[in-house]
């Protein structure tokens, strides 16, 4: 089944408000028509920066802050989350994930990034087999090359980071953390990639809090692109990059909430955090950042904006006039339909009769805002989970 929305009313802001729709199924015009003045339609976000099967909560980080996140990653294997995520995943590592209950512990990444609407993720691990990313929700980008660092390099799997960067050639996103720190270690790591050739048109460097000036001018000059994760960045070791800055010099920069094991709940309140800290940095920039800017960075090959007839589209509550702005004030419940390539994934449930989905490739499940369809079957792996750990555990990325 294809959806094709079509959106009567269209601007130059790349959103609409007072959206009028009407749905296309398979071509022929299905009797839905949408026409309210508190409905605000988007493109779907795009979350370059996770880890899927970091998704756990809550948070683990005992001695905060940290001088760097290598430092972080050692303390996070004694933490009580950690430990209690390894009983359901039983952490057999990153080769493989669709053992060991990785696959459905990464189902589980991708339903947060879902449930705020994101229909796209960068998920930073080493690359998996297309059983892996067949079997998502969602889209999770799976032609890149990756380096987890250039002080702990490949410890999670891959080749090194010359041999990444030339598999990707220029085709698709290269990617690694970088400057994740405030020590000399981590303010060193820009000088040795630049030494190693490392940052190139399709490099992608995650975090960059400790790049300065010069540095950051030398990114724009290669057309890297640095991912912007201040939530996490705040929360692990208090200092953001210098994304004033950054801006003024003309970065390409994108967003990610990394993991909820050290970044926010999703994308949501990502948005919110930025637009709580940073107040001067206007919310349609923002919004670029999770749509056109990142669908150039990851290499996807799609126009990231809204057209009268689009396959994508992300219809939300209006609880602010500025559409821009409103991105800020959103939660899972409040996402009226979201559909991506024309494949309908998530939405108030009156949509599922209209549309005619099948009931084999969807379930309902109940929201502060009432009933809503969702792709798969969130509620049944979170009950697995459950079995698994003996207790109810509670994410605060899922709806219901």
């Amino acid at each position: 089944m294809k959806i094709t929305p079509t959106l009567a009313v269209f601007d130059s802001y790349n959103v609409h408000s007072r959206t009028e729709l009407s749905l296309q199924i398979n071509g022929f015009k299905s009797e839905l028509k949408l026409s309210e003045s508190n409905t605000i339609a988007y493109m779907p976000l795009i979350n370059s920066h996770d880890h899927l099967v970091g998704n756990w909560y809550p948070r683990a980080a005992d001695h905060r802050p940290y001088l760097n996140s290598h430092i972080w990653v050692e303390d996070m294997k004694d933490a009580a989350p950690y430990k209690e995520r390894d009983i359901f995943w039983l952490n057999k590592g990153f080769h493989d994930l669709t053992l060991d209950n990785g696959f459905k512990m990464a189902q589980m990444g991708a339903y947060k990034n879902l449930f705020s609407g994101c229909a796209v993720v960068q998920d930073h691990i080493p690359t998996q087999s297309n059983k892996y990313y067949d079997g998502m929700p969602i889209e999770v980008i799976r032609h890149y090359g990756q380096y987890h660092s250039m002080t702990l390099g490949n410890w999670w799997g891959g080749m090194s980071a010359e041999e990444e960067l030339q598999q990707s050639s220029g085709r698709y996103p290269f990617i690694m953390h970088l400057g994740e720190g405030l020590d000399e270690n981590t303010r060193d790591e820009f000088r040795q990639a630049m030494e190693r050739g490392l940052i190139r048109e399709n490099t992608i460097l995650i975090h960059g809090i400790s790049l300065v000036k010069h540095e950051l001018d030398e990114i724009v000059q290669h057309d890297a692109t640095i991912c912007w994760c201040p939530f996490s960045n705040d929360f692990l070791i208090g200092k953001s990059m210098d994304i004033d800055y950054a801006i003024k010099a003309g970065v390409n920069i994108i967003i990610g909430t990394d993991s909820s094991m050290s970044g926010s709940i999703n994308m949501f309140e990502e948005l919110a955090f930025i637009r709580t800290h940073y107040p001067h940095i206007p919310m349609n920039r923002i919004y670029d950042m999770v749509t056109v800017k990142a669908a150039q960075a990851l290499h996807l090959n799609i126009d990231w904006r809204l057209s009268e007839q689009t396959p994508h589209i992300l219809l939300t509550d209006m609880s602010a006039d500025d559409p821009f702005e409103n991105l800020a004030l959103l939660k899972p419940e409040n996402i009226k339909l979201m559909i991506y390539h024309g494949k309908p994934l998530y939405g108030d449930a009156k949509f599922f009769e209209i549309i005619g989905l099948s009931k084999s490739n969807y379930s309902i499940v109940s929201t502060k805002a009432g009933e809503k369809f969702v792709i798969g079957n969130p509620l049944a792996l979170n009950h697995e989970i459950d079995s698994y750990l003996g207790y109810h555990k509670d994410f605060p990325y899922l709806p219901f």
